[in-house]
């Protein structure tokens, strides 16, 4: 049995042809189609030359169906069966075709990786901020979903995205003119690549109801603190980080940052450094023995958690420690106002812990300026809003200071 390779006689309107595979045995002789087309001058002594468009994917296409071909008639020969050409082209044919079946309903694209491939198509088209602000995009999905593939976005997976933004305190403008924006122009130039896309990605609108942000009491911290006999290692991962956020302020990507060079003594006492993300405030703290005792569990390095995982696993976790009670939640959308019935284990995510700290550090007699330098907000409003402080209670403190 002997396998040729030849290209068909009949050019394409481009002037392409066809490259064909010929089997020949036992005096007869049959051709199959490769499905790979080229230009006569770019088949070079029996190979693909370089400079043939999309060279390196069509070796590797020719190479694969060669492969599987070369195999049939190996173990025909181990068996010792003398299968004639109509009958060998016949086993491929129906091995390429599983083949294709099979990898149809295996291929999926990580929509990190399009994006990637995105970045680097344009590289050298985008200015540096158009690209800067990709580099972002990709960084936020990586924390949030980093294994998500293109097909499986709908609608509840942007809902989602959209409220881990919100929780990283993004602007509206940012999540629908940067973030939704970038992920819609990602969908485009997959479609343009035949990749099957959700039409949840171009259909999605999003806008961001004004809501009260929650807090957890500070018995409520000290329930989920004395949790033990926790049913995976991943659940005790996440009440360590939402602990050391309450007892840090610490938002979760720069508790991941922490490593043993952030701990030094100072007279006598041990600290931790640590520089603000957005505003590279630097600063030191001291360290109870709740904190001590979580960062020697992980040696100092605090492992990774996306926010997406964090999120569902805390409420579970919360309600493990028979956090009880009904809050009322209260949304404003444009002149709307809604009142919303949650049960409060309901309402914890990566933010409670920071917002906990915050209150608590207040209501300690903490300074809201130092406060505010703590959290790297750019003003005392921000963080006010941003820990939920009333106005009711803005006129309580105004009485307590001037009666």
């Amino acid at each position: 049995m002997n396998v040729s390779v030849k290209l068909k006689n009949q050019k394409d309107k481009d002037g392409n042809q066809l490259l064909l595979i010929v089997i020949t045995g036992f005096n007869k002789r049959t051709t199959s189609s490769t499905g790979i087309k080229i230009s006569p001058e770019n088949w070079v002594k029996g190979n693909i030359h370089k400079r043939e468009t999309n060279a390196d994917l069509k070796k590797t296409l020719f190479q694969e169906k060669l492969s599987v071909l070369n195999k049939i008639i190996t173990e025909a020969q181990i068996k010792n069966l003398s299968p004639d050409p109509a009958e060998i082209k016949a086993e491929y044919i129906f091995r390429m075709s599983k083949k294709t079946e099979e990898e149809k309903l295996s291929t999926k694209h990580s929509l990190i990786k399009i994006m990637e491939l995105y970045r680097e198509k344009y590289k050298n088209i985008y200015k540096a901020s158009t690209l800067r602000s990709l580099n972002q995009v990709i960084g936020h999905i990586q924390e949030f979903d980093p294994d998500v593939y293109l097909e499986d976005i709908d609608h509840g997976w942007m809902i989602s995205y959209c409220s881990y933004l919100v929780d990283k305190e993004l602007q509206d403008s940012t999540i629908k003119y940067r973030h939704l924006k970038t992920l819609k122009l990602i969908a485009r130039e997959a479609r343009k690549e035949q990749i099957p896309v959700s039409k949840a990605i171009d259909d999605f609108r999003w806008k961001s109801p004004e809501k009260q942000p929650f807090f957890a009491t500070w018995n409520e911290v000290q329930q989920i603190e004395h949790l033990t006999d926790f049913v995976s290692k991943s659940k005790e991962i996440v009440r360590d980080i939402f602990v050391l956020s309450c007892y840090t302020g610490l938002r979760e990507s720069d508790l991941h940052k922490l490593n043993k060079i952030n701990i030094h003594t100072q007279s006598g006492e041990m600290m931790m450094r640590i520089i603000v993300t957005k505003t590279d405030f630097d600063y030191s703290i001291p360290i109870n023995n709740t904190v001590k005792k979580i960062l020697k569990k992980y040696d100092y390095q605090i492992p990774f958690v996306t926010q997406q995982e964090f999120n569902r696993q805390i409420k579970h976790i919360a309600r493990s420690a028979k956090i009880g009670g009904i809050t009322n939640i209260v949304k404003t959308s444009g002149s709307k106002r809604i009142i919303e019935e949650k049960y409060r284990w309901q309402l914890f995510t990566t933010h409670t812990g920071r917002r906990t700290f915050g209150r608590r550090f207040l209501d300690m007699g903490g300074s809201l300026i130092v406060l505010s330098k703590l959290f790297g907000h750019k003003n005392i409003e921000t963080t006010l809003h941003y820990i939920g402080y009333q106005s009711n209670e803005i006129v309580e403190e105004f009485k307590k200071v001037f009666g």
